[in-house]
């Protein structure tokens, strides 16, 4: 088989690999507790990884080597390393999370002030959800696009048909499950890429060649700006449903605490994977869109399995 041909039989295998685990998964739901929290049975690995998968997505990966490509250079790795500790903090008030018992964040905001805020953080959290979903949505079609060929617009609609049918299927099982799937092919997929696209390129040392100095500068996009990130990241991930839910679904307070910390550390060590992705893109596809400069290099400087 040809390189595209064996990237397609690849993404084709992932997408129904995804919908075969959500149909499996709608065997064990058996109640509105195990569908929308998974049963409150996640142990502390399981949390860990579905925690690393809904934070690591396609701002992490794409955005963060779109950055590193254009004017965050290295330092754009701490978009992600600020994710971590902003996570790890986030562990402080877990045991408060899980010990709420309640389904969803506005539900708690409902018990302390009333029905009206109830309403209203209903209704900024559901908007808030379903602009990350679109912009995950989105990361996910611009790969297949550029690896397949595939129009923007049906790669989206593809990616969105998988997501909504396998999440309705077996829900928080469902997606937990897959959050561990993407979590390995994800951190293990982008890290295994590092050395490959380093030597068909002939090393960092001619990455660093063709770059401006100060886009190898660890901190360029500066302490304001990284303080900033780690603020705003503790005041989502403690609010926003797409996290809370899993600390929700933890088996017990200290399942969430540990699985917070895990997630925290793997964050901040997998940070600038994407970010040095980004900079190769950068040396030899120096006229290219900066949100396509993963998927180019997958395509261009990676074997078609590893991309």
């Amino acid at each position: 088989m040809d390189s595209l041909t064996i990237i397609w039989v690849i993404v084709c295998a992932y997408l129904l690999l995804n919908l075969l685990v959500g149909v499996y998964c709608h065997i064990r739901v058996k109640d509105s507790t195990d569908y929308l929290l998974a049963g409150r049975r996640i142990g502390v690995l399981m949390t860990a990884g579905t925690l690393a998968a809904t934070e690591i997505g396609g701002g992490s990966t794409v955005g963060v080597a779109a950055k590193a490509y254009g004017s965050w250079g290295l330092s754009a790795g701490w978009y992600v390393v600020s994710a971590g500790i902003g996570v790890i903090l986030v562990a402080f008030i877990a045991p408060l999370l899980r010990r709420a018992m309640a389904t969803t964040v506005p539900e708690i905001i409902g018990r302390r002030f009333g029905g009206s805020s109830h309403l209203i953080t209903s209704i900024l959290s559901m908007l808030a959800t379903i602009t990350l979903a679109g912009v995950q949505i989105t990361a996910t079609a611009t790969i297949i696009s550029v690896l397949t060929g595939l129009s923007t617009e049906l790669a989206i609609l593809i990616c969105g048909a998988v997501l909504v049918i396998y999440t309705m299927s077996g829900g928080m099982w469902s997606v937990t499950m897959t959050d561990v799937i993407h979590f390995f092919v994800l951190v293990g997929g982008f890290s295994l890429a590092v050395p490959f696209v380093l030597h068909n390129v002939g090393g960092w040392e001619t990455v660093v060649a063709k770059l401006p100095p100060e886009q190898l500068g660890f901190t360029k996009v500066g302490w304001k700006t990284i303080i900033g990130l780690i603020i705003m990241y503790f005041m989502t991930f403690s609010t926003g449903q797409e996290s809370v839910q899993r600390y929700f679904a933890a088996k017990d307070e200290k399942t969430a605490v540990l699985g917070s910390i895990i997630c925290g550390i793997i964050m901040a060590l997998f940070a600038f994977v994407p970010a040095v992705l980004g900079l190769v893109a950068l040396a030899e596809f120096p006229n290219i869109e900066a949100n396509n400069a993963v998927a180019t290099v997958a395509l261009n400087l990676m074997p078609p399995i590893m991309a």
